[in-house]
């Protein structure tokens, strides 16, 4: 498959790049343990801290939080089945390729690479893990893979 990047719209990127500044700025409130999304009183993810968002924060929860604001999902405290945060993740991005291949390549980590899964699993810090999801992501629109 050829290079995604191009076909991210001037906007898309922003979105993007809008995402990774709020995870590398607030590390702790990304989680890529589950991909279901739990209410605010939800206890902490695997001794994890609840992200602020009240969902478990994944990659397509702060993509949705990036493009749509207090319009996000996560924002709503909800028990909301992933499917809606990583749709709504994607058309902020501008992606219309085949939805289901994209969503599993770039939401739940068992779709990533080995190699960026085994890291993600490893790093021993919130940061750690944002810059592993950071680089799978940078990886994706460079291969497609």
């Amino acid at each position: 498959m050829p290079s995604l990047a191009p076909f991210l719209s001037s906007k898309g990127r922003q979105t993007l790049e809008k995402a990774f500044r709020a995870m590398r700025k607030m590390p702790m409130t990304f989680n890529m343990d589950t991909f279901m999304s739990h209410d605010v009183a939800a206890h902490p993810v695997r001794g994890r801290p609840r992200p602020y968002c009240g969902t478990v924060a994944c990659l397509a929860g702060h993509i949705d939080l990036a493009a749509n604001g207090d319009q996000a999902i996560a924002t709503r405290g909800l028990l909301i089945f992933h499917r809606d945060t990583s749709r709504r993740a994607l058309n902020a991005l501008g992606i219309t390729l085949d939805y289901w291949k994209v969503d599993h390549q770039l939401f739940p980590t068992y779709g990533w690479p080995d190699t960026f899964r085994r890291r993600y699993r490893n790093a021993r810090s919130h940061r750690g893990r944002v810059v592993v999801a950071i680089a799978r992501v940078r990886y994706w629109l460079k291969t497609g893979k």
